[in-house]
């Protein structure tokens, strides 16, 4: 049976009257139920089998009640699953029309806010202007602590815990870098060293994983332990302090569409990779199902941030 065929038997009246047969039982109960003579359905489905080469309903000698044949009984089970597909896609439908209405929760640190969040949720609210995002800006472990209790929808974090409640969307892992001041001895480098990082007072993330792992990694390459001026949980708050020369910030980040926007420092690639320490994590709540409108922009964060993902700073 040719494509074409199966496609032209979904639009016609004869599908549509084999399947209140088969659900009435009888010609002349579907007649009554589609308000139409019952001889104009027995012609509709005489064609239909015509048409199939086949018998699709075995008639009683009264030509009134029905029994499906092995044939039909197969062509009403696909007709019923075409139904239930339809209906979940007009479902679907209807809640894109409510998605416009929508509001979103949203949990991030600053800098992800600020790099990420700022010049994404301007394309998203072109696309979808009545849907509203509400952005929860506060320290990682809280967030994730806390996440039901604020209603969080979507979460990103670097360097992210294993947490129970939460499933994971998708992992980032951009390139690493160190962050230093314009005008700084390492800025004109096309790359920089762990070990060459030692020489510099540090800002680094309070984070006890994050502080005790780079800084291993540091002394295993320069064989000393490195000089920590400032550790925070704010990238942004360090991002400035770097800015005014008191230290050299040593981080996982993007450099293009979603990367820095701060006169004052510069990006240079690290040789070494500082692997989960520099991952961004986009999770979602594993204990109930994401709104049409949450899942229109975490499917757009993700496409956008995984274009991202492989740019790299150029040489200065």
């Amino acid at each position: 049976m040719s494509e074409q065929f199966a496609r032209s038997l979904i639009s016609t009246p004869a599908t549509r009257y084999f399947h209140a047969v088969a659900q009435a039982g009888s010609f002349r109960q579907a007649g009554e139920n589609l308000g139409i003579a019952a001889s104009a359905i027995h012609r509709q489905v005489g064609l239909l089998e015509k048409q199939m080469g086949t018998t699709l309903l075995q008639r009683s000698r009264g030509r009134d009640g029905v029994r499906l044949t092995a044939a039909g009984e197969v062509l009403l089970h696909r007709i019923n699953r075409a139904m239930v597909e339809m209906s979940t896609a007009l479902g679907e439908i209807d809640d894109l029309r409510k998605a416009k209405r929508g509001k979103v929760r949203l949990g991030t640190t600053d800098a992800v806010a600020i790099d990420v969040l700022a010049p994404y949720l301007a394309d998203f609210a072109r696309l979808h202007p009545r849907i509203e995002v509400e952005v929860r800006v506060s320290d990682k472990s809280d967030l994730f602590a806390n996440f039901e209790r604020m209603q969080i929808d979507v979460l990103l974090a670097y360097n992210a815990p294993t947490q129970i409640g939460l499933r994971l969307v998708h992992e980032f892992k951009p390139a690493s870098y160190v962050v230093v001041r314009r005008d700084h001895r390492l800025a004109g480098r096309t790359s920089v060293s762990l070990a060459e990082c030692a020489q510099f007072p540090l800002a680094l993330s309070n984070d006890g994983a994050v502080l005790d792992g780079i800084v291993g990694r540091i002394a295993a390459a320069a064989g000393v332990k490195p000089k920590i001026a400032l550790t925070s949980n704010s990238y942004a708050f360090m991002r400035e302090a770097v800015a005014h020369g008191q230290a050299i910030l040593i981080k996982g980040g993007f450099i293009g569409r979603f990367g820095h926007r701060h006169d004052g420092v510069v990006y240079v690639p690290l040789r070494e990779t500082l692997g989960p320490f520099s991952t961004l994590g986009c999770f979602v709540p594993a204990s109930r199902r994401l709104s049409i409108a949450a899942d229109l922009l975490v499917t757009g964060l993700v496409e956008a941030l995984r274009r991202e993902e492989t740019v790299r700073a150029p040489s200065p």
